[in-house]
């Protein structure tokens, strides 16, 4: 695999700077697996459409204590136990000892009870779940607990709050629960499912900063909400297994909002439904944002950056649309672009920026509708490799190479748009199937257009120098 992108991301450069007589690799997919091949999750969770209706300015729901009726103080395990069994709705159940120990404490009434652990070191000792919630809501508020499996497990009846604290070990989620602040981090190795967060319920995330060492930080396959934390993982992967800091299932429905993603080689993979508002994700290698396959994914206005030059930021194989007007990209030279479609679906509208030695890369008979974007780069604006590129609007711009390139199994449209070249190079360079009916195109220092040995239709658009090299 590393061979064939190596060889692919070499014809890609070559192409750049010669921008002719190339023939182009068929396969040059970065990876070719689902998360949910890979990990054995045997929940049956039935699938829901969900809508949500949040403000522009909603930063995530606040944590509202209910009223307390009475406070229960505890020092051992057995004793919060005998609490949470004889609990009201209203107990708030105080921590005033340190705790060490090899039981599970569950609440199994339908009650709403604060558990308080004080700041005070709460550390389970087997391979379970430290604390379990089967019926009713449980928040835990001022936590310092360890496990080296489960922290909390929240069942398919029960709901439950995270308020604040620290939480090493794993949060499992069934039912629906809450997260306002914290750390979550996981630092113990268990076989399978080292995920901090395993998400099958409803999860809501107000912040907090959350972590993993050994594999991705959050599963999720039924839906998830972020309103900001930061989400890290460091675990390093490479092509053929990316450990990324955000995992979203077939079944799984998210909408991340404000939150920073971070991970060595994937930020975010989808193989579920997404939308991407206002996010900064990184990543050293693969992608910052993997669209999966099977993905749906939108991406509104946020900064999404790779440090790698050998890959791009965003990496399409399913549906995608990019729409938002403050993107941003790292300017390194990316030899597959800053946005890569392989094989899938991407629509580029509302102002979508992008700032690069090559912009938009479409390959493996993919589709790519450009509707508003803007694409500043140094090479290569727009290359399209194997499939079809429709560009109906927006600015396109190189300084040093061909604005757009068509390859021999490429088809291009142009509709509309302004596409600029201020070097000496072409604004469209083409060698496969080519139709220009409207829109701007302007080169500085030569002719707008080269078509070598490819099938050009010009019928319409503006040309601000010599007009056709053939």
């Amino acid at each position: 695999m590393r061979k064939k992108i190596l060889v692919s991301t070499f014809i890609l450069v070559i192409a750049l700077f010669v921008g002719y007589n190339i023939t182009y690799a068929n396969d040059v997919s970065l990876l070719g697996y689902s998360y949910d091949d890979d990990y054995d999750y045997d929940e049956d969770e039935d699938e829901e459409d969900y809508e949500d209706d949040y403000d522009e300015e909603y930063d995530g729901p606040l944590y509202h204590e209910i009223a307390i009726k009475r406070i229960i103080k505890v020092s051992s395990a057995t004793q919060l136990q005998n609490a949470l069994n004889n609990a009201v709705t209203g107990d708030k159940i105080l921590l005033v000892n340190y705790v060490s120990t090899n039981s599970t404490v569950t609440l199994n009434k339908n009650v709403q009870v604060v558990l308080d652990l004080n700041n005070m070191a709460y550390t389970y000792n087997a391979k379970g779940n430290a604390i379990v919630v089967k019926a009713g809501k449980l928040s835990i508020k001022n936590a310092n607990i360890k496990s080296k499996k489960c922290v909390v497990n929240i069942g398919k009846n029960a709901s439950g709050e995270l308020v604040n604290g620290s939480f090493e070990g794993q949060i499992v989620n069934h039912g629906t629960l809450n997260i306002y602040d914290g750390s979550f981090t996981r630092k113990a190795f268990s076989g399978k499912k080292n995920s901090t967060i395993d998400n099958y319920g409803i999860l809501v995330v107000t912040k907090g900063y959350f972590s993993n060492a050994y594999e991705q930080t959050v599963y999720n396959n039924k839906k998830l909400r972020t309103f900001g934390g930061t989400f890290t993982c460091t675990k390093k992967g490479d092509e053929s297994m990316a450990y990324p800091a955000i995992c979203n299932g077939k079944k799984g429905d998210m909408y991340l909002c404000d939150t920073k993603v971070i991970g060595k080689t994937t930020a975010i993979f989808n193989n579920g439904k997404i939308e991407i508002d206002g996010c900064y994700t990184s990543s050293s290698k693969v992608a910052a944002v993997y669209n999966n396959k099977t993905g749906k994914m939108t991406v509104y206005c946020g900064k999404h950056k790779i440090s790698n030059h050998k890959y791009p930021a965003i990496y399409n194989e399913g549906k995608a649309k990019l729409c938002g007007s403050d993107y941003a990209f790292d300017y390194d030279t990316h030899a597959l672009g800053m946005v890569y479609n392989y094989k899938g679906t991407l629509t580029v509208e509302r102002g979508f920026g992008i700032k690069s030695s090559l912009g938009v890369c479409n390959d493996a008979n993919g589709r790519v509708s450009l509707k508003s974007a803007r694409v500043s780069a140094s090479r290569c604006a727009v290359f399209n490799v194997k499939g079809s590129i429709t560009i109906s609007g927006g600015n396109y711009c190189t300084k040093s190479g061909n604005t757009v390139i068509n390859a021999r199994e490429g088809t291009l449209n142009v509709k509309g748009g302004t596409i600029f070249c201020t070097g000496y190079y072409y604004a469209i360079s083409n060698y496969g199937n080519a139709s220009i009916k409207n829109g701007i195109i302007n080169n500085k220092g030569s002719y707008y257009i080269c078509n070598n040995g490819g099938n050009l239709q010009v019928s319409g658009g503006k040309a601000f120098s010599k007009r056709v090299r053939w």
